[in-house]
Protein backbone atom coordinates (compact mmCIF):
# COMPACT_ATOMS: atom_id res chain seq x y z
CA UNK A 1 0.00 0.00 0.00
CA UNK A 2 1.00 3.55 -0.83
CA UNK A 3 2.02 5.53 2.33
CA UNK A 4 -0.46 8.82 2.43
CA UNK A 5 0.03 12.22 4.03
CA UNK A 6 -2.66 12.39 7.10
CA UNK A 7 -4.84 14.79 5.67
CA UNK A 8 -5.22 12.31 2.43
CA UNK A 9 -5.42 9.40 5.45
CA UNK A 10 -9.03 11.08 6.68
CA UNK A 11 -10.23 11.55 3.65
CA UNK A 12 -9.78 7.98 2.72
CA UNK A 13 -11.04 7.07 6.04
CA UNK A 14 -13.40 8.78 6.21
CA UNK A 15 -15.07 7.32 2.93
CA UNK A 16 -13.47 3.51 3.46
CA UNK A 17 -15.01 3.56 7.17
CA UNK A 18 -18.56 4.92 6.20
CA UNK A 19 -19.19 2.98 2.74
CA UNK A 20 -22.09 0.51 4.07
CA UNK A 21 -24.16 3.60 5.71
CA UNK A 22 -23.74 5.43 2.50
CA UNK A 23 -25.05 2.53 0.43
CA UNK A 24 -27.63 2.91 2.85
CA UNK A 25 -29.06 6.23 1.76
CA UNK A 26 -29.51 5.41 -2.10
CA UNK A 27 -32.53 4.19 -1.63
CA UNK A 28 -33.87 7.43 -0.53
CA UNK A 29 -34.21 9.30 -3.63
CA UNK A 30 -37.00 11.85 -2.72
CA UNK A 31 -36.21 15.70 -3.82
CA UNK A 32 -36.37 17.43 -0.47
CA UNK A 33 -35.74 21.06 -1.18
CA UNK A 34 -32.81 22.48 -3.06
CA UNK A 35 -28.72 23.43 -2.42
CA UNK A 36 -27.18 26.98 -1.91
CA UNK A 37 -26.72 26.89 -5.28
CA UNK A 38 -30.79 26.53 -6.00
CA UNK A 39 -30.32 22.97 -7.37
CA UNK A 40 -32.72 20.25 -6.67
CA UNK A 41 -31.26 18.72 -3.24
CA UNK A 42 -32.54 14.78 -2.74
CA UNK A 43 -32.89 13.38 0.66
CA UNK A 44 -29.70 10.66 -0.20
CA UNK A 45 -27.10 13.92 -1.21
CA UNK A 46 -28.06 15.75 1.95
CA UNK A 47 -27.57 12.65 4.52
CA UNK A 48 -24.61 11.76 2.66
CA UNK A 49 -22.52 15.40 2.91
CA UNK A 50 -23.87 15.27 6.49
CA UNK A 51 -22.54 11.97 7.35
CA UNK A 52 -19.25 12.90 6.18
CA UNK A 53 -19.28 16.27 7.45
CA UNK A 54 -19.51 14.84 10.82
CA UNK A 55 -17.28 12.37 10.61
CA UNK A 56 -14.72 14.56 9.37
CA UNK A 57 -15.05 17.21 12.62
CA UNK A 58 -15.42 13.42 14.68
CA UNK A 59 -11.95 12.41 13.56
CA UNK A 60 -11.07 16.18 14.45
CA UNK A 61 -11.12 18.35 11.38
CA UNK A 62 -11.19 21.82 12.48
CA UNK A 63 -10.89 23.83 9.01
CA UNK A 64 -13.14 25.14 6.76
CA UNK A 65 -15.64 22.26 5.20
CA UNK A 66 -17.00 23.57 1.40
CA UNK A 67 -20.19 21.31 0.48
CA UNK A 68 -22.66 21.14 -2.81
CA UNK A 69 -25.41 20.69 -0.17
CA UNK A 70 -25.28 22.32 2.88
CA UNK A 71 -23.07 24.96 1.40
CA UNK A 72 -19.86 26.24 3.96
CA UNK A 73 -19.07 24.63 7.01
CA UNK A 74 -17.00 27.57 8.61
CA UNK A 75 -13.77 26.57 10.20
CA UNK A 76 -10.40 27.87 11.36
CA UNK A 77 -9.51 28.27 7.54
CA UNK A 78 -6.35 26.44 8.04
CA UNK A 79 -7.40 23.88 5.60
CA UNK A 80 -10.20 23.81 2.82
CA UNK A 81 -11.94 20.36 2.28
CA UNK A 82 -14.55 19.70 -0.45
CA UNK A 83 -17.46 17.54 -0.34
CA UNK A 84 -19.44 16.45 -3.08
CA UNK A 85 -21.59 13.65 -1.60
CA UNK A 86 -22.91 12.23 -4.80
CA UNK A 87 -22.32 13.54 -8.40
CA UNK A 88 -24.56 11.94 -10.60
CA UNK A 89 -27.65 12.37 -8.33
CA UNK A 90 -29.82 11.78 -11.00
CA UNK A 91 -27.67 8.80 -12.20
CA UNK A 92 -28.45 7.29 -9.04
CA UNK A 93 -32.57 8.01 -8.91
CA UNK A 94 -32.74 6.82 -12.91
CA UNK A 95 -30.43 3.35 -11.55
CA UNK A 96 -27.52 4.35 -13.97
CA UNK A 97 -24.57 2.87 -12.49
CA UNK A 98 -22.56 6.23 -13.17
CA UNK A 99 -21.92 8.52 -9.95
CA UNK A 100 -19.45 8.58 -6.80
CA UNK A 101 -18.72 10.24 -3.80
CA UNK A 102 -15.19 13.22 -4.07
CA UNK A 103 -13.55 14.62 -1.50
CA UNK A 104 -10.43 16.73 -1.72
CA UNK A 105 -8.11 18.60 0.64
CA UNK A 106 -6.61 22.19 0.11
CA UNK A 107 -4.49 24.53 2.45
CA UNK A 108 -5.75 27.32 0.86
CA UNK A 109 -8.49 28.86 -1.53
CA UNK A 110 -6.76 28.41 -5.25
CA UNK A 111 -7.07 25.35 -7.30
CA UNK A 112 -3.57 24.64 -7.41
CA UNK A 113 -3.17 24.26 -3.42
CA UNK A 114 -5.36 21.14 -4.01
CA UNK A 115 -3.20 18.78 -2.21
CA UNK A 116 -5.34 15.35 -2.17
CA UNK A 117 -8.08 13.70 -3.13
CA UNK A 118 -10.10 10.67 -2.71
CA UNK A 119 -13.19 9.14 -4.69
CA UNK A 120 -15.48 6.45 -4.35
CA UNK A 121 -16.71 4.74 -7.43
CA UNK A 122 -20.08 3.47 -5.81
CA UNK A 123 -21.02 1.03 -8.72
CA UNK A 124 -17.81 -0.54 -9.37
CA UNK A 125 -16.85 -0.32 -5.37
CA UNK A 126 -13.61 1.66 -6.33
CA UNK A 127 -11.28 3.65 -4.88
CA UNK A 128 -9.29 6.68 -6.72
CA UNK A 129 -7.20 8.40 -4.64
CA UNK A 130 -3.89 11.17 -5.52
CA UNK A 131 -1.95 13.06 -3.67
CA UNK A 132 0.21 16.23 -5.07
CA UNK A 133 3.84 15.07 -6.44
CA UNK A 134 3.10 11.64 -5.15
CA UNK A 135 0.80 10.16 -8.52
CA UNK A 136 -3.05 9.03 -8.33
CA UNK A 137 -3.92 5.94 -7.74
CA UNK A 138 -6.74 3.23 -8.41
CA UNK A 139 -7.74 0.67 -5.48
CA UNK A 140 -9.86 -2.29 -6.06
CA UNK A 141 -10.44 -5.88 -4.34
CA UNK A 142 -6.78 -4.35 -1.91
CA UNK A 143 -5.09 -4.49 -5.02
CA UNK A 144 -3.57 -0.87 -5.84
CA UNK A 145 -2.50 0.33 -9.43
CA UNK A 146 -0.96 3.82 -10.28
CA UNK A 147 -3.12 5.54 -13.18
CA UNK A 148 -1.50 7.20 -16.53
CA UNK A 149 -3.43 8.78 -18.72
CA UNK A 150 -1.62 7.81 -21.77
CA UNK A 151 -3.71 4.88 -23.26
CA UNK A 152 -3.76 4.81 -26.61
CA UNK A 153 -7.12 4.55 -28.72
CA UNK A 154 -8.61 4.08 -31.86
CA UNK A 155 -11.34 6.96 -31.64
CA UNK A 156 -11.46 10.46 -29.12
CA UNK A 157 -13.99 10.10 -27.09
CA UNK A 158 -14.87 13.59 -24.87
CA UNK A 159 -17.13 14.17 -22.30
CA UNK A 160 -18.95 17.47 -22.80
CA UNK A 161 -20.70 18.72 -19.68
CA UNK A 162 -22.73 21.88 -19.65
CA UNK A 163 -22.16 24.55 -22.65
CA UNK A 164 -24.43 26.08 -24.51
CA UNK A 165 -21.91 27.46 -26.85
CA UNK A 166 -23.22 25.87 -30.03
CA UNK A 167 -20.29 26.56 -32.20
CA UNK A 168 -18.14 24.12 -29.33
CA UNK A 169 -20.06 20.94 -30.03
CA UNK A 170 -19.28 21.66 -33.73
CA UNK A 171 -15.38 22.00 -33.41
CA UNK A 172 -15.54 19.10 -30.83
CA UNK A 173 -17.37 17.10 -33.01
CA UNK A 174 -14.43 17.35 -35.46
CA UNK A 175 -11.97 16.06 -32.68
CA UNK A 176 -13.98 13.00 -32.04
CA UNK A 177 -17.19 12.19 -30.53
CA UNK A 178 -18.43 12.90 -27.49
CA UNK A 179 -20.99 11.99 -24.19
CA UNK A 180 -22.36 13.70 -21.68
CA UNK A 181 -22.65 10.96 -18.84
CA UNK A 182 -23.95 12.73 -15.59
CA UNK A 183 -20.87 12.66 -13.26
CA UNK A 184 -17.95 15.32 -14.65
CA UNK A 185 -16.18 13.62 -12.00
CA UNK A 186 -16.41 10.24 -13.00
CA UNK A 187 -15.94 11.42 -16.69
CA UNK A 188 -12.34 13.06 -15.16
CA UNK A 189 -11.34 9.59 -13.61
CA UNK A 190 -11.87 7.95 -17.35
CA UNK A 191 -9.57 10.44 -18.52
CA UNK A 192 -6.86 9.58 -15.85
CA UNK A 193 -7.33 6.40 -16.49
CA UNK A 194 -7.02 7.17 -19.95
CA UNK A 195 -10.71 5.36 -21.12
CA UNK A 196 -11.27 9.17 -21.93
CA UNK A 197 -9.25 11.47 -23.88
CA UNK A 198 -11.17 15.01 -22.41
CA UNK A 199 -13.47 16.69 -20.73
CA UNK A 200 -15.25 20.01 -21.44
CA UNK A 201 -17.35 21.73 -19.09
CA UNK A 202 -18.25 25.17 -19.67
CA UNK A 203 -20.04 27.09 -16.32
CA UNK A 204 -22.18 24.82 -14.32
CA UNK A 205 -19.18 23.30 -12.53
CA UNK A 206 -18.97 24.16 -8.66
CA UNK A 207 -15.90 23.78 -6.67
CA UNK A 208 -17.01 20.46 -4.96
CA UNK A 209 -17.46 19.23 -8.64
CA UNK A 210 -13.65 20.13 -9.63
CA UNK A 211 -11.78 19.73 -6.44
CA UNK A 212 -10.91 15.96 -6.84
CA UNK A 213 -10.87 15.80 -10.85
CA UNK A 214 -8.40 18.46 -10.60
CA UNK A 215 -5.55 16.81 -8.82
CA UNK A 216 -6.49 13.06 -9.91
CA UNK A 217 -6.21 13.77 -13.30
CA UNK A 218 -2.96 15.60 -13.02
CA UNK A 219 -1.02 13.30 -11.00
CA UNK A 220 -2.38 10.75 -13.76
CA UNK A 221 -0.50 12.77 -16.17
CA UNK A 222 -3.01 14.74 -17.80
CA UNK A 223 -3.75 18.29 -18.47
CA UNK A 224 -5.99 20.54 -16.71
CA UNK A 225 -7.36 24.21 -16.93
CA UNK A 226 -9.89 25.75 -14.25
CA UNK A 227 -11.41 28.90 -14.13
CA UNK A 228 -11.52 30.86 -12.30
CA UNK A 229 -8.11 29.49 -9.95
CA UNK A 230 -9.87 30.71 -6.51
CA UNK A 231 -12.67 27.81 -6.34
CA UNK A 232 -13.53 28.58 -2.36
CA UNK A 233 -16.48 29.95 -2.92
CA UNK A 234 -16.81 30.27 -7.19
CA UNK A 235 -20.57 28.30 -8.20
CA UNK A 236 -19.81 28.73 -11.91
CA UNK A 237 -16.21 27.08 -12.56
CA UNK A 238 -15.32 26.07 -15.83
CA UNK A 239 -13.35 22.81 -16.27
CA UNK A 240 -10.90 21.40 -19.71
CA UNK A 241 -8.95 18.71 -19.18
CA UNK A 242 -7.00 16.59 -22.07
CA UNK A 243 -5.39 13.29 -22.03
CA UNK A 244 -2.33 14.57 -23.70
CA UNK A 245 -0.72 17.63 -24.97
CA UNK A 246 -2.58 17.62 -28.01
CA UNK A 247 -6.01 17.14 -27.19
CA UNK A 248 -5.88 19.92 -24.68
CA UNK A 249 -4.66 22.24 -26.65
CA UNK A 250 -7.22 21.22 -29.02
CA UNK A 251 -9.59 22.03 -26.58
CA UNK A 252 -7.93 25.31 -25.02
CA UNK A 253 -8.41 26.49 -28.66
CA UNK A 254 -12.14 26.16 -29.29
CA UNK A 255 -12.28 28.12 -25.55
CA UNK A 256 -10.19 30.82 -26.04
CA UNK A 257 -11.85 31.28 -29.25
CA UNK A 258 -15.46 30.60 -28.57
CA UNK A 259 -16.01 31.14 -25.11
CA UNK A 260 -13.55 34.03 -23.69
CA UNK A 261 -14.82 36.26 -26.70
CA UNK A 262 -18.25 36.19 -25.29
CA UNK A 263 -16.90 38.38 -22.50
Amino acid sequence: MVSFSNHTKLLLDVISHNRERIRSYLSKKEIVGRNPYGDYSRFFDRAIEELLIGELRRRGYTGMIIGEELGINTGDRRGYIYVDPLDGSLNVARGINYYCVAVAYADREYVENIKSAVVWDIPNDTLYVAEKGRGAYRIRDEKVERLSSGTPYDVILIDVGFTTCEKCLEEIAKIGTFRRLGSIIISSIKVAEGVFEGVFDMGKLKATDIAAPYIIAREAGAYVFVEPRKISTNPHVKLIIGKNEEIFSKLMSIYKKYIIQQY
